[in-house]
């Protein structure tokens, strides 16, 4: 004599051979953590074509330039250390140089060069050359685009060597030619 289950109940709770196939729902493995309703004011928030928009640039101010305030930044500047005895004409020179060859320069790895050269192709950067002027692009921008920042840092502080590595060969070059 078994008896029937009232009206909306199951009788698989009383069955022994289900019991080992349910779910006990008051025990869950994965703790969930509790949802935070932290808010972020607008102000604070970073859209993203910001962090992607190219750069602009200020015009020449030519004459109106206040010299003295140029020389004290110039002063306090984390660039100072680079020379900058770079050349117009070897520039337009060096346009076609292949950018894997300068990530090879730099010592990054083949992993690291193959995922640098897809993210700064992904952003139409295709020469060395743009690593030769910080105005134009910063570890900052790189890191936003998903390099890290160290590699990024690595990718502007090794631009101009390479740049002295492309003179020198150019240079030898000439010389060898005028020797035949």
């Amino acid at each position: 004599m078994s008896q029937s289950p009232l009206p909306g109940q199951s009788d698989v709770a009383n069955d022994p051979d289900s019991q080992q196939n349910t779910v006990d729902s008051t025990h869950n493995p994965l703790p969930i953590a509790e949802m935070d309703d932290t808010v972020i004011p607008n102000s604070y928030a970073t859209p993203t074509h910001a962090i992607l928009a190219p750069v602009m640039f200020d015009p020449h101010p030519g004459h109106d330039r206040d010299h003295e305030a140029a020389d004290a930044l110039a002063k306090d500047e984390t660039d100072q250390f680079r020379r900058r005895n770079i050349s117009y004409a070897a520039v337009r020179r060096f346009v076609g140089t292949p950018l894997r060859e300068y990530l090879i320069f730099t010592g990054l790895s083949t992993m690291e060069r193959a995922r640098v050269l897809r993210i700064l192709s992904g952003q139409s950067i295709t020469s060395f050359l743009i690593f030769l002027f910080p105005d134009l692009i910063t570890p900052q921008q790189m890191y936003a685009w998903g390099i890290p920042y160290g590699v990024a840092a690595e990718l502007i502080l090794h631009a101009e060597g390479f740049y002295q590595k492309l003179l020198q060969k150019e240079r030898r070059y000439r010389a060898r030619s005028l020797e035949l």
